[in-house]
């Protein structure tokens, strides 16, 4: 069997465990606002180019951890970010140009790109569209994030919504009606890559439209918040009312298969039982919601003109209003009262007060306006466009030679990430615990250097043997500030895996080298399960690292929808010299519980990494602990100041000191410091001190007239006497 077949064999048994991967938590919340503040609103030019992949990605996995937040009904961090960098406009033009480049480009880069172009990169480009209605749709549940949007954002977010609509009603019936021809092995192998492509282009239309159907649900819900201009543009202008009809009367979503009822579930075709026919899908509740909202809501029913034509419609509703759809979305009774009664021609007070009977001339009358405010965003981007001409530039600039040798690398950084992970996995069998499963593994770095490639196969950067073993101590705390010692246990070096040279490189460019040695999981599963809330102490090789714990808490013991794996990383490679990389596995049944928080202690370490720093030139490792205005190499530092008291002498001038309190040696959350690595704690804080003084001024009193000239050579006689003391 090759490699290739014995890493897709483990991939295939770690299918399972993959979905606990990432709904484990992709991204922290500094990471994602990192990657949130560098979004661009980028040119349709740019379509394809390295920048568009590497924000596509970017957008992938924001999209990711934005679902999983909301799934776990967690802290959506992912949503805050997007409101508070005031990127929801950009979100909103990246939509648009994802749409105007599949309706207007990809027909003419199809052939190229289907037989010229790596799959990976099809994907991302006709996936862009997709991904960013699914953040869009997270978002969008929360009215700030609708206020957070710009005027001119909404009304175009409002049309594309519509645009979606129109593609259930035609095209969505002939997708669903394609996806369910069999073929056989030899149609498939005969099918052009044209073909497959244009397939790949179908399925992700069909993703964004039930995106759009979501979104405009969603901006049904918050019409209050939204600007006149966008509640006539939804209401009036797009008609939404009658988009939303022929999706009761026949939803795409549902389809009849050699007699058996289907509808699209959870991202797939699935066949219903005759007793669950009258169940609802999503989509199915989507539509109904959004009708309800239209119709009944005061600011819609003020712009909504209910002609006669209209009023024949909505009465196609009424069969529909049985009692078993009333039994899932109650709030429809009031919508089944709404159309009882135009049935029967009463009054229903249509418009900005109700005046126009039954004719609704009146709604008509108010419903329209003098000045409409049109939307520009997608207008800048289609007009005044020779399509053919960005095309042809777009195929020698993007999708060219250099495509390939970019596929290749963003694969080649795919299958490196993906071999990482796999073999940070017990054996099946072994002494790991029970069916170990596995976090997204941590992203690994870029391809070192060959200063760092020749030292990694050489012992550690302090001259210690690889094969020690890392020191592990946990903490529980006890209340802010306060820590208890809760466990110690030790994970040896895997002596059979050679170590990995790795490059770690910073946005200024400047970058770090290391050695990653594999952890043995011999001892996994003996140490007790760390808590749920405290610190976690990592030495090794006369190296110190600290992190904070913040694990999922586990209220119950057979509670099942905590992850079941997950990743902890521990220091920092460039300033403590060490980076540890444990998996964590939460057991079947809970052995014990925090004294008081009160939670069961679920996870234990089972396996993982470490990473030591490899100077990659003389003096480079003393630099790293150091600012640029620190003292030379070889020279003692003062000494930091305790964070209670500090005391000036010289005219004797007192002064209590509060400094920020360092938690863990890492803490990057303090105002910035001087020195990057503190070396001291208070002995009875057990807070680092991590401030020193550096610089600053003294100033003395000195007489008016006579004393000027003394106290001037006074102040400048010599430096002036700075004593600290701890309480």
């Amino acid at each position: 069997m090759s490699d290739l077949d014995r890493l897709l064999s483990r991939a295939s048994g770690l299918a399972g465990e993959a979905a606990a991967v990432m709904g484990a938590g992709l991204l922290t919340a500094t990471e994602a606002e990192r990657i949130i503040e560098g979004l661009q609103a980028l040119k349709i030019e740019d379509y394809g180019s390295p920048k568009f992949l590497e924000q596509h990605d970017a957008i992938v996995q924001l999209d990711l951890q934005a679902h999983q937040n909301a799934a776990a009904h967690a802290d959506e961090f992912v949503l805050e970010a997007l409101v508070s960098r005031a990127k929801m406009d950009t979100l909103v033009h990246s939509l648009l140009v994802a749409e105007t480049w599949r309706e207007r480009l990809y027909p003419l880069l199809r052939e190229h790109l289907a037989r010229n172009v790596d799959s990976v990169i099809c994907w991302s480009l006709l996936f862009q569209e997709t991904a960013l209605a699914n953040l869009l749709e997270v978002a969008l549940f929360h009215r700030r994030a609708c206020e957070a949007a710009s005027e001119d954002a909404l009304l175009e977010l409002v049309d594309w919504a519509c645009r979606k609509l129109a593609h259930l009603n035609s095209d969505a019936h002939q997708h669903a009606a394609a996806s369910m021809r069999e073929r056989t092995a030899a149609q498939l192998l005969a099918a052009s890559p044209e073909e497959e492509l244009d397939e790949r282009a179908a399925d992700v239309a069909w993703g964004a439209a039930l995106c759009g159907l979501t979104i405009a649900r969603y901006l049904t819900e918050h019409v209050a918040s939204l600007p006149l201009a966008v509640t006539a543009r939804l209401v009036s202008a797009n008609d939404t009312v009658m988009a939303l009809l022929p999706l009761v009367d026949r939803p795409p979503w549902a389809r009849h298969n050699k007699g058996q009822l289907e509808k699209f579930i959870d991202g797939r075709w699935q066949a219903v039982a005759p007793v669950d026919r009258l169940k609802l899908t999503q989509a199915d509740g989507q539509v109904w919601l959004a009708l309800h909202n239209l119709l009944l809501d005061p600011a819609c029913r003020a712009k909504y003109d209910p002609d006669e034509f209209r009023r024949a419609a909505l009465q196609r509703l009424r069969p529909h209003l049985h009692d078993a759809l009333l039994d899932q979305l109650p709030p429809l009774k009031a919508l089944q009262r709404l159309l009882d009664g135009m049935a029967v021609g009463c009054d229903t007070h249509w418009g900005d007060q109700g005046g126009g009977g039954v004719g609704g001339g009146g709604a008509r009358h108010s419903a329209r306006l003098i000045l409409e405010q049109v939307p520009g965003l997608r207008k800048a981007i289609v007009h005044g466009r020779d399509w053919r001409a960005l095309a042809r530039d777009a195929r020698e600039r993007w999708f060219g030679s250099g495509a390939r040798q970019l596929a290749r690398e963003r694969a080649e950084r795919m299958l490196k990430s993906f071999e990482f992970m796999c073999d940070l996995e017990p054996e099946r069998g072994g002494g790991g615990g029970e069916g170990a499963g596995a976090r997204g593994g941590p992203s690994t770095a870029a391809a070192a250097s060959a200063a760092a490639a020749s030292a990694a196969s050489a012992p550690a950067a302090d001259g210690g043997e690889a094969s020690a073993a890392v020191r592990i101590e946990c903490w529980r705390s006890v209340r802010k500030g306060l820590y208890e010692r809760w466990s110690e246990f030790d994970f040896g070096i895997n002596a059979d895996l050679p170590p990995e040279a790795v490059t770690v490189t910073g946005e200024a460019g400047a970058s770090v080298c290391g050695s990653r040695w594999r952890l043995s999981s011999g001892d996994a599963g003996l140490a007790r399960a760390l808590p749920s809330d405290g610190k976690i102490v990592v030495r090794f090789q006369g190296r110190r690292a600290e992190a904070l714990l913040q694990l999922p808490s586990i209220a119950v013991r057979s509670q099942s929808d905590a992850p079941e794996a997950l990743w902890l990383t521990v220091g920092l490679l460039a300033t403590d010299g060490l980076a540890l990389q444990l998996r964590l596995k939460r057991a079947a049944k809970p052995a014990e519980r925090d004294p008081v928080m009160g939670a069961w202690c679920a996870y234990q370490a089972v396996g993982g990494a470490v990473t030591t720093r490899v100077a990659a030139a003389a003096g480079a490792e003393a630099g790293a602990g150091r600012g640029a205005s620190g003292p030379a190499a070889g020279q003692p530092g003062p000494r930091a100041c305790p964070p209670d008291l500090v005391r000036s002498q010289g005219h004797r001038v007192k002064a209590l000191l509060r400094l920020p309190s360092i938690a863990v040696r890492s803490q990057s959350d303090a105002p910035e410091a001087l020195w990057l690595t503190p070396a001291e704690r208070d002995p009875v804080m057990g807070a680092w001190c991590a401030y020193q003084a550096v610089g600053g001024a003294v100033t003395t009193r000195v007489a008016a007239a006579a004393g000027a000239e003394a106290g001037a050579g006074r102040g400048a006689s010599g430096p002036a006497a700075v004593s600290c003391d701890r309480l």
